[in-house]
């Protein structure tokens, strides 16, 4: 890979990877702040033709959706892209982990606070037409500041192409 993606990300190391592709920590020459690039990979998602046009075409609605998400409790997107792989840049959260372990040794009042965040990040999400689709604890993570962060929006749709069931089978709905 190489160690500068569109002339303005400089890839510092990797972060994370998962079946849709790899997060990084990457530093913004442009606003001089260090954020979480996360690449995906579509070459492995692509079909048995190879094709990856229609699957581009949805990456572009994610991250228009992504990009124009705005609350304190869904983490933002700053930037996407398609120089290579499709990209998008959004903040780099330090030392966060997921709500699970957030909330294990912590008072029940504080747990009803973070349910309390998460649905006020699921509130926002539906009355602006967008279904989450893949809520789930990893999707889910308190900073080092105790602030919920709702993130990947992978299997998100807007409520008028919600017509297929998605996402992760241990934590969806019946």
């Amino acid at each position: 890979m190489d160690n500068l993606i569109d002339g303005r990300y400089r890839v510092e190391t990797e972060i994370g990877k998962g079946g849709m592709g790899v997060v990084y920590h990457a530093y913004d020459r442009l606003t001089r702040q260090h954020v979480a690039l996360k690449q995906v990979n579509v070459d492995g998602m692509a079909g048995t033709d190879g094709d990856t046009s229609s699957l581009r075409m949805l990456l572009v609605s994610e991250f228009q959706i992504m990009a124009s998400l705005h609350h304190p409790f869904v983490l933002e997107v700053y930037d996407y892209g398609f120089h290579g792989e499709p990209y998008f840049t959004m903040p780099l959260l330090f030392d966060a982990v997921s709500i699970l372990d957030a909330t294990h040794d912590t008072t029940f009042a504080r747990k009803i606070d973070v349910i309390i965040d998460l649905l006020q990040s699921v509130h926002y999400l539906h009355r602006r037409g967008v279904i989450h689709r893949d809520i789930k604890p990893n999707n889910i993570l308190i900073d080092k500041d105790g602030t919920l962060q709702l993130l990947d929006f992978g299997l998100a749709v807007t409520d008028r192409k919600a017509s297929e069931m998605a996402g992760t089978v241990a934590y969806m709905s019946p």
